[in-house]
C-alpha cells in the first residue's frame, strides 16, 4: 500500500469535529482538494486501511498490489487535502437534508482551515465532482481548473426517469427519499440532480480549464437479467445517458477534454489508478505552469 496514515494540519481554533476530518499533505504551490463520492470516507484517497476488502471487492480485484493511491502521489508534486463530509468515518450525520449550499459551505470551512491562500485546483469524484462544479462555478477566480472523476450530472434524474417506466420511476423516488432520511450524510437528491438544462449549457464556463474522466459502458448484471423493477433495456438506456451526461459537462468550457476509461466502472480512479494520475498530473501541471507565479519563478532559476 502507498503512503501510511496522511497527516492531518488545521489551525487550533478550528472547531475539532471538523478540523481532525482534515488531511493535508505535501507541498507546492498549488493546491488541490479532492472531494469524495457519496458515502465514501476519505481515506480512499490515500489507502484503503480498514477497508481494504471493501475496496478490493468493489474494484473486482483480489489484491492491490503496488498500485498508487491518488492522494499521496499527488502529493510529490502538489499540496494535497482531503476531507470528509459531516456524517461520513465518525464525523455526526447532519441534523437535516442537506442541499448544495450546505455542501458549498462545508467546502468553504475546510479550505480556511487548510489554510488554503494560492491557486487552487479541485478534483471531485461522483457526488464531490457535482459540489467541485458548482463551487467553481461561484467562486471561478478562485479556482484555477477543475477534475471531474466519472462525476455527477446537475440534471441526470430526469435524464434517468425520461427513460424509465413507472415502476422504476417509483423506485428511484423512494431511493431518494430513503437517502435523505437514512443515509448518513443525508442528501436531497432531487435538488442537487434535478436542477434543471440551464445549469449545463454550453460553454457557460468560458475557457475555464477543465479536465472530465469517464468510466466505460457498464455490462447488464445478473447476465442481462436484473432485479424488478430494472430492465435490461433501461440499464442500457441509464448506460448510453450517463455517456451523454459526460459529454455536456466537458461541453461546459470552452476548454474542456474528455478521457475515456472504457475498461473502468464508476470508481475508475480505483481500478486504473496510474492512467488516471497521468491524465490529472499533466493536467495540473499545465495549471501551476499558468499560474501568475510561474513566469516569475522561471526567471529566477539559473541557466545552465
Amino acid at each position: 500500500m502507498n503512503g501510511g496514515p496522511p497527516q492531518q494540519h488545521a489551525p487550533p481554533s478550528a472547531p475539532q469535529d471538523q478540523a481532525r476530518h482534515i488531511r493535508v499533505i505535501g507541498q507546492g504551490e498549488l493546491t488541490v482538494v479532492l472531494l469524495t463520492g457519496l458515502g465514501v470516507p476519505a481515506l480512499w484517497w490515500h489507502g484503503p486501511g480498514e477497508w481494504t476488502e471493501d475496496v478490493l471487492q468493489l474494484i473486482g480485484r483480489e489484491s492491490w498490489g503496488n498500485r498508487p493511491f491518488l492522494a499521496p502521489s499527488l502529493a510529490q508534486d502538489f499540496r494535497v487535502v482531503t476531507y470528509d463530509r459531516a456524517g461520513m468515518e465518525d464525523r455526526p450525520p447532519p441534523e437535516g437534508v442537506r442541499r448544495m449550499d450546505d455542501f458549498i459551505q462545508e467546502l468553504d470551512g475546510v479550505l480556511e482551515q487548510a489554510q488554503v491562500k494560492g491557486p487552487l485546483a479541485l478534483m471531485g469524484h461522483s457526488l464531490g465532482g457535482l459540489i467541485a462544479l458548482e463551487y467553481a462555478r461561484r467562486t471561478a477566480p478562485r479556482v484555477a481548473g477543475l477534475v471531474l472523476l466519472d462525476s455527477s450530472h446537475p440534471d441526470q434524474l430526469p435524464r434517468f426517469a425520461a427513460g424509465a417506466g413507472a415502476g422504476q420511476r417509483h423506485a428511484d423516488a423512494e431511493e431518494q427519499r430513503q437517502m435523505a432520511e437514512f443515509h448518513p450524510e443525508r442528501p436531497d437528491l432531487e435538488h442537487l440532480l434535478s436542477q434543471g438544462e440551464g445549469a449545463v449549457r454550453p460553454g457557460t464556463l468560458g475557457d475555464f480549464p477543465l479536465l472530465v474522466l469517464t468510466r466505460g459502458i457498464r455490462p447488464c448484471p445478473s447476465g442481462g437479467t436484473p432485479a424488478p423493477p430494472m430492465t435490461a433495456k433501461y440499464w442500457q438506456y441509464r448506460e448510453q445517458t450517463w455517456q451523454r451526461l459526460q459529454r455536456e459537462l466537458t461541453a461546459l468550457s470552452n476548454a474542456g477534454q474528455q478521457r475515456c476509461f472504457p475498461d473502468s466502472g464508476h470508481y475508475l480512479h480505483l481500478e486504473e489508478p496510474a492512467r488516471v494520475l497521468e491524465d490529472v498530473r499533466a493536467f495540473l501541471r499545465q495549471l501551476q505552469d499558468a499560474s501568475p507565479g510561474a513566469e516569475a519563478r522561471s526567471r529566477q532559476q539559473p541557466s545552465s
